[in-house]
């Protein structure tokens, strides 16, 4: 070869390589589990020796290059990159790889490592530089153990060969990361019933005798150390076809593991900073329970065996007369506007309490009346105490609460024409409500589109009629109407309400407007540690009547381990201000 210095012997071999916009896709030649390679590069490289030892040195410039790793899903850009041949490697070392919204980049170390094209190793690091960068974006068809869109800052080694590759990856989670975690299989959807995790699920016992497995990761040894932030949203899928799921978003550390043999465990803790478990009943009815800050779900290792310490609460705007009308019709001669108070829809607070196995916890349940009057809470309370040594009537109350929105008369009582109708005509504006909701609330999202982080739009028509005597007809309607919208990743939300009354018989409030209430809150810093909140509530005094009370909060909060770094924080901060 003209210019070189090359002494052939028998055998050998000696030729220079110069390419000008050759396709990007020979990669895939070279680099198994990838696809989608696009773009193009020029390459000077010498190729010399013999067939059985060839060396390949030099240098190639991805101009415009992409590739997608199958196992993530995302595809990976490089513009203007260099890739160095040596004798036994394939280097990257300094090159920067864009993700696919080409607005992060991440740097390389190392790269692919030889025997003279054969015994090929993996030996690379990847950093990212920022903290939203884009990992995995898989859906349901690509895992059956999690998948969604991961955006956050990290450091991944690839090591091994390609057959018995090595990944283990330290990331943290940024504010695009949306994680689903299915914890059943598919199957034909079975009849509802009233918040029930044991759908579909593997027994206990199979559990136990049977490993996670999955048969297309064998050979993969796969080690994430994940930091999960509360920018980050995380989805526990009990049951998809029917609802059942669990999301929040929260903190902890959580580390997944894939082993040669496809066997997937899970070890580690988060807890809840807020999130809401979506009840559904064939899906006409979908009632967000909102998860209480602080819940906690710990894994050990199975996914399936998580412990889970979970409280949840709902609200909704009834009246509690049949809750209390055993003891409201002794009452009704001597206290007849108790009876009246009774019946003017109050808030009405479903608190769930769950824990144990995550599958197959241990739900109780209680009720709370933060709104009503002295009078009328001494009765509510004596009923509370009654019916906490019966939870089978507790969640039949809870039922009719969630399902039907109002309380059911007492299994005891005689179940009035009018109760029945009441409850039957409730159920249907429920179901209907339901749905036009749903329909109002998709299509404010497609109107608005990234700029509203969460919506839930609620019309709900009550009707409260009973039967007190056979000629004394006690009851009204009122149509509630609520707004819950989130703003800016949910640092700004906003809740308005309305109630109407729109008829009333017996001894009930008139028609026309009866109440607002409105709150704002804003989390004034990005970790939301300060938080600002504006209210307005209709809320009835100490005469019975409703009235308005307004209020403006300032909060600060920040969790700590022990009590001894609360205080080391105190003056680490109280130092800085006095240098100051």
């Amino acid at each position: 070869m003209e210019g070189t210095d090359i002494v052939l012997r028998p055998g050998d071999f000696a030729a220079e390589v110069t390419a000008n916009d050759f396709p990007f896709e020979v990669i895939e030649t070279i680099v198994p589990e990838i696809s989608q390679t696009e773009g193009l590069f020029d390459a000077n490289l010498v190729a010399k020796g013999n067939l059985s030892q060839p060396v390949v040195e030099g240098l190639l410039m991805v101009k415009e290059g992409a590739f997608q790793i199958d196992y993530l899903k995302t595809l990976f850009h490089i513009k203007n990159q260099p890739i160095t041949f040596t004798k036994n490697k394939i280097s990257a070392d300094g090159d920067t790889i864009f993700d696919a919204t080409r607005q992060h980049f991440a740097l390389v170390t190392g790269g692919l490592e030889h025997d003279h094209f054969d015994k090929w190793r993996v030996n690379c690091r990847v950093q990212s530089r920022d903290q939203n960068f884009l990992v995995l974006n898989t859906t349901a068809a690509d895992s059956d153990l999690y998948y969604g869109r991961a955006e956050g800052s990290f450091v991944a080694d690839f090591t091994g060969t390609f057959s018995r590759t090595n990944i283990a990856i330290e990331a943290t989670t940024g504010s695009g990361t949306r994680l689903f975690i299915p914890l059943s299989s598919t199957a034909d959807a079975k009849e509802a019933q009233f918040i029930n995790f044991d759908k579909n699920k593997p027994k206990a016992e199979s559990r136990k005798n049977k490993s996670f497995v999955s048969a297309d990761l064998k050979g993969l040894n796969f080690e994430m150390d994940l930091t999960v932030t509360d920018l980050a949203e995380v989805q526990l899928i009990f049951d998809e076809q029917t609802g059942d799921i669990i999301k929040g978003r929260g903190e902890g550390n959580i580390r997944l593991g894939i082993n040669r043999e496809g066997e997937f465990t899970m070890y580690g803790g988060y807890q809840i900073v807020r999130g809401e478990y979506l009840f559904t009943l064939l899906n006409f009815v979908n009632k967000p329970f909102v998860v209480t800050k602080g819940g906690t779900i710990n894994w050990y290792g199975d996914p399936y065996g998580a412990q889970i310490n979970l409280d949840a609460t709902y609200e909704i705007n009834t009246s509690v007369y049949n809750f209390v009308k055993e003891e409201l019709e002794l009452l009704r001669i001597s206290r007849p506007r108790l009876l009246a108070e009774a019946s003017k829809a109050t808030r009405v607070i479903v608190n769930m309490h769950l824990a144990g196995d995550l599958l197959k916890p241990n739900i109780t349940f209680g009720l709370n009346f933060p709104n009503i009057t002295s009078e009328l809470k001494s009765l509510t309370d004596n009923k509370l105490r009654l019916i906490r040594q019966d939870q089978a009537e507790l969640s039949r109350q809870v039922f009719g609460l969630v399902v039907i929105g109002s309380f059911l008369p007492p299994s005891s009582a005689i179940f009035q024409g009018t109760d029945a109708v009441a409850t039957a005509f409730n159920t249907l504006t429920q179901m209907i409500s339901n749905q036009f909701s749903n329909y109002l609330g998709g299509l404010a999202s497609e109107w608005f589109g990234g700029a509203v982080s969460s919506l839930d739009f609620d019309i709900v028509y009550s009707d409260y009629q009973t039967d007190v005597q056979a000629d004394d007809l006690l009851g009204g309607r009122e149509v509630n109407v609520r707004l819950s919208s989130g703003f800016i990743n949910d640092r700004v939300t906003v809740q308005v309400g309305s109630q109407f009354g729109v008829g009333g018989t017996g001894i009930t409030t008139a028609d026309g407007f009866l109440g607002e209430d409105v709150t704002v809150q804003i989390a004034l810093t990005e970790n939301r540690q300060w938080r600002l909140k504006v209210y307005q509530r209709t809320e009835p005094d100490v005469s019975g009547q409703r009235s308005l009370r307004f209020g403006l909060g300032l909060s600060f909060q920040k969790d700590y381990d022990t009590f001894e770094d609360m205080w080391k924080s105190f003056g680490r901060a109280f130092s800085k201000r006095k240098n100051q």
